[in-house]
């Protein structure tokens, strides 16, 4: 929570959290501002609040996820499933 991830690179096909919306899988209010997420499907994941600006997001689905739709409008997305 809270975590400053500017500019990391995030991808991994088979993104399966062990325990869902813990503590531990929890990204609300992340600084994700130019990170890059590659062909990943992050299940259990909860990304309210995340700062999505120039993210990268190939081959991502969120719908597993959540978070606000609206955070995504700032990223720049290539092939994306809510």
């Amino acid at each position: 929570r809270d975590a400053d991830l500017k500019g990391a690179i995030i991808g991994s096909p088979n993104w399966i959290v062990p325990d869902a919306f813990s503590p531990y899988t929890d990204f609300e209010g992340a600084n994700l501002e130019g990170t890059t997420f590659g062909e990943t499907t992050p299940k259990g994941v909860s990304m309210l609040g995340a700062k999505f600006t120039s993210a990268y997001l190939y081959e991502v689905n969120f719908s597993e996820s959540v978070y606000y739709p609206q955070q995504l409008e700032e990223a720049i997305i290539n092939k994306i499933v809510r």
